[in-house]
């Protein structure tokens, strides 16, 4: 809890932008790599806006691969066991379900299932890397036992792989016209759990947000899950902004509404929207305005109004069974102050903004790389020659044998100090590089928020709002290519 307490004393000053701290990192008894958060300073609806949408999509959009079908050549279905086979059936498909896969899952994403063939001739012992896999998917452990084959017959079986998220656990074990199903569970994040401390400065409220994630251990790191999600936001919200507006009219007393329609969408990305947009809508936009516009009362005392700018929000998701994907409706009813298409932009944006947060490198890597450097210069200063006088009463080869080890971790020291320092170098430069691409990146959202400020047609507003999606769609990918960059730099 010191951590923890250092962390939101650094943070409490609401003027400094908030950031974040990569708290806690460790392996679990159960094979779990556990990590922990903090970000502050946030005002309330903010934290609350940042801990709903990281942790669902944390829950539901990381990817990973399974194996969740199988057509082995030379079986019954009324039988359990195959000739010349040691195995039964169902401890094949066992074995062939606990296969760990890696990959650039989010390449392959969409394609639907793809197919891998294991075909070996016996006898011997079928393993993991006798599977012929799809181009961009590895298995992670080459000996993983499949089958042992005990006569001279072909082993034939093709294997389904799908790649999925966290909302999709299919538990179908059995048999179909295809094959053999596999109750494959897309699980990559067991489980996130947040918690917030409050604390008053200078008369508001602010808080931080801590983060808690369990994720397993051959798939993807806590860090690396919350990193991804933050980007996936980033890019949904992308999407978001250019939804089609299909429809738009004016009321009386200066109510305006708009339709937009959004498509194709899985069902965590609707529920993600759902949930997301509509707290960013009626709240933040809202909570901005009223911060922001302070008015006088009879009396000429300064007080803050309540407005609602966008009194009403709703939305409807479609669905079809001959459909695996969704699509979303977005009603938008604004009070005239700002159009539907400005707050979808404004919500976008500050949603966008917030989670970007996450992008930023860990400050805590220059107190790590100083850290280092004084370890080592407090070593060499360890290991400097004796006063005048010290070898006195020991024998002549047990000095010489101290002066060979002192020689040899000073000139280790020595080493180190130069790594170091080329590294923390490289770091720097690199670091660098990413944080003028999250510049690029939040000039743009700005522009993004601002839309509404602007005085624009509604004709130029699409046309403004879709150069800044591609504006922003750039500076991710640059970003992304730095960060990457970045993080080779640290593993020294």
């Amino acid at each position: 809890m010191k951590k923890d307490n250092q962390f939101i004393v650094k943070l409490s000053n609401p003027k400094n932008f908030a950031e974040w701290h990569d708290l806690e990192f460790a392996e679990c008894p159960n094979g779990l790599l556990y990590g922990r958060f903090g970000v502050g300073p946030l005002r309330p609806e903010q934290s609350k806006l940042l801990m709903t949408t990281v942790r669902q999509t944390l829950l539901t959009d990381i990817l990973c691969a399974r194996v969740t079908g199988a057509r082995i050549r030379n079986s019954s279905k009324h039988s359990r066991n195959i000739d010349g086979i040691q195995e039964s059936i169902h401890e094949i498909l066992h074995n062939l379900k606990t296969i760990q896969l890696k990959g650039d899952f989010e390449a392959l994403a969409g394609q639907g299932p793809l197919v891998a063939i294991l075909d070996v001739k016996g006898p011997q012992t079928a393993i993991a890397v006798d599977i012929e896999l799809p181009c961009g998917i590895q298995v992670i452990d080459e000996s993983h036992h499949i089958a042992t084959i005990t006569k001279p017959i072909y082993f034939y079986v093709e294997l389904s792989i799908e790649i999925d998220s966290g909302e999709s656990n299919r538990e179908r074990p059995g048999t179909d016209e295809e094959g053999y199903s596999i109750d494959a569970i897309f699980r990559p994040i067991h489980q996130v759990d947040t918690s917030i401390y409050s604390y008053e400065y200078q008369g508001e409220s602010f808080q931080t947000l801590f983060l808690e994630i369990w994720s397993e251990r051959i798939i993807v790191e806590p860090f690396e899950a919350l990193w991804k999600a933050s980007l996936k936001i980033l890019y949904l919200l992308t999407l978001v902004v250019k939804a089609k507006s299909v429809k738009s009219k004016e009321f009386e007393k200066g109510l305006h509404y708009g339709r937009f329609f959004l498509a194709p969408l899985t069902r965590a990305q609707c529920h993600w929207i759902e949930t997301a947009l509509r707290q960013a809508l009626v709240q933040e936009i809202s909570g901005e305005w009223n911060r922001e516009t302070r008015v006088s009362d009879e009396g000429g005392d300064s007080r803050d109004p309540i407005f609602t700018p966008i009194p009403k929000v709703e939305i409807t998701i479609e669905s079809s069974e001959d459909v695996p994907f969704q699509s979303l409706y977005l009603d938008i009813w604004t009070d005239g102050q700002i159009d539907p298409k400005q707050a979808l932009c404004q919500a976008s944006a500050k949603i966008m903004e917030l989670v970007s947060i996450f992008l930023q490198t860990d400050s805590t890597k220059e107190d790590y790389f100083q850290t280092r450097i004084l370890q080592a210069l407090e070593r060499e200063q360890k290991h400097q020659p004796g006063p005048p006088g010290w070898d006195e009463g020991l024998s002549r080869d047990w000095v010489n044998h101290w002066e060979i080890a002192r020689k040899s971790i000073i000139s280790l020291n020595e080493d180190t100090l130069v790594l170091l320092k080329i590294v923390k170098t490289q770091d720097w430069f690199s670091k660098s590089i990413v944080d003028r691409n999250l510049q690029e990146l939040k000039a743009s959202l700005e522009k993004l928020k601002n839309i509404k400020n602007e005085g624009y047609t509604e004709h130029e507003q699409n046309i403004l709002a879709d150069y800044l999606v591609e504006e922003i769609k750039g500076s991710l990918e640059n970003y992304e290519q730095a960060f990457k960059g970045y993080q080779a730099s640290l593993n020294f």
